[in-house]
């Protein structure tokens, strides 16, 4: 049976648990704010005790060595020292305003009461500036509240100015003193406590001014971003109608091409069969620039469907050579196709958008290729299955890599020029093959050629189980 063995609490986590209890304020508290000022007078309260109890014990025995406790600092100290300690249960009892009170009073009373008790002996007096000077200071601490701190310095404006009728005094003169000065750090301290007060508001007037402002300009993004998106929707819409509406006349001048050309309507002189071809070949390329277009159109309007069946990667294979071989040949390029046989016979997929994300590739590729060839490879990687289409063309700069699968982008605008094209086919590739959940990369060296690389995830049909 395994001991389990108890950590012995160190010295210092011990220190640090009775700190915690000394200080932390009881949990009936809630207020984070009222919590903060709590713990503050808490430790406020544990650095001044030993002080006053320090300082009533030796600077008596160093002023009157004969007779200490006759001292008034030796009695001020312990009068000090036992408000403190009642202050101190008040606060661990959570009366923080009368525990903060009884804290502040023993700074107005000492000073009046040491000066009484010296009274004859010039300059006495003014050891205690000083403390007055910390009671207001500490008024100002511990009473943030305007109500709070007035109703401070009223009572310690009173308890000046009553104690010493309670003491035999003849030189009044003594108390001025005190008094005046007590009263200029209040007035201080209420007009730099009232300057404050309005930094604040102008600091909170302008934060919510900024807020409010902030606020704004994110409804005016939000409407100007969705009225964008509203425009983007309509213009898909009109690009898709459109498109439509385009293809349906080319279709017809495909058609009657198509009919002269088989000489249905009788025969041509080589002339004008040359313009016929000319037509038919342009209203091909006129056809395939605008499928291209009511594409991205469909895709951009959201009404692009992703169709799943039972597709053979041989078939496929087989179908793009056969669409592609045309174009090796016209070019006098090598065409090598590669199918990896550990690739399953069947799987499942769109056969229609992945033979068209493969054609845009192999075009794409003897397009731009001059010499050499185009491979074409399907592979099996673990879940997924890829397309690679590989050239010997004039490759891709490094910068252009960022851009090419954006719409309308080639690679510059003597590129366009040189090869034509609308610039969407690979935006097309791009967002056909995220629709299947797959993805494509590139990897080119200018000069030498580029591969492109499509990941699709590999689905296989479930063969049914004999029984």
């Amino acid at each position: 049976m395994a001991v389990t063995q108890l950590e012995t609490p160190t010295f210092g986590s011990r220190v640090g648990n009775i700190w915690k209890r000394l200080t932390e304020p009881p949990a009936s508290v809630k207020d984070i704010e009222q919590r903060r000022r709590m713990q503050l007078l808490s430790v406020l309260l544990i650095g001044i005790i030993p002080v006053a109890i320090l300082a009533g014990v030796t600077v008596p025995f160093i002023a009157h060595p004969d007779a200490p406790w006759k001292s008034p600092v030796f009695l001020a100290a312990f009068f000090a020292v036992f408000i403190f300690l009642i202050a101190f249960g008040l606060n661990r009892s959570g009366r923080y305003s009368l525990a903060a009170g009884l804290m502040i009073l023993p700074f107005f009373v000492s000073p009046y009461y040491a000066v009484i008790r010296e009274e004859g002996q010039a300059g006495s007096n003014r050891p205690f500036m000083g403390i007055l000077g910390a009671a207001v200071l500490l008024t100002s601490i511990l009473f943030p509240e305007r109500r709070k701190l007035i109703i401070a310095f009223i009572v310690g404006l009173i308890s000046t100015l009553i104690f010493p009728l309670f003491l035999p005094v003849q030189d009044f003169s003594l108390v001025l003193a005190p008094l005046v000065t007590f009263l200029a750090i209040t007035v201080l301290t209420v007009l730099y406590d009232d300057h404050r007060t309005k930094l604040e508001i102008d600091r909170q007037q302008e934060l919510s001014a900024s807020l409010r402002r902030s606020e704004e300009a994110n409804a005016a993004l939000i409407k100007a971003n969705s009225v964008a998106k509203e425009a983007t929707r309509l213009k898909s819409e009109f690009m898709a109608t459109m498109s439509h509406e385009l293809r349906t006349p080319l279709n017809a001048t495909l058609g009657f091409s198509g009919v002269l050309l088989e000489g249905m309507s009788g025969e041509f002189d080589d002339a004008t069969r040359h313009m016929i071809e000319r037509i038919e070949s342009n209203s091909k390329r006129l056809l395939s620039l605008i499928n291209d277009i009511l594409d991205i159109a469909k895709i951009e309007a959201g009404r692009f469907e992703i169709v799943s069946s039972p597709i053979a990667p041989q078939k496929l294979v087989d179908s793009w050579r056969s669409q592609m071989s045309v174009l090796a040949e016209r070019k006098g390029l090598t065409f090598d196709v590669e199918l990896d046989p550990n690739l399953p016979n069947q799987l499942y997929g769109d056969p229609e958008r992945i033979s068209q994300v493969a054609i845009n590739l192999l075009s794409n590729a003897f397009k731009f290729t001059d010499k050499g060839g185009v491979k074409l490879s399907l592979k099996k990687a673990n879940a997924t299955w890829l397309i690679e289409v590989t050239d010997t063309g004039m490759g891709i700069p490094p910068h252009a890599l960022n851009y090419i699968f954006d719409e309308f982008r080639q690679l510059d605008g003597s590129s366009r020029r040189s090869y034509g094209g609308t610039g969407l086919g690979l935006a097309i590739v791009r967002n056909l093959s995220l629709m299947m959940g797959g993805n494509v990369r590139v990897t080119s060296v200018l000069g030498q050629g580029s591969t492109f690389i499509i990941t699709l995830p590999l689905q296989m049909s479930i063969e049914p189980q004999a029984i």
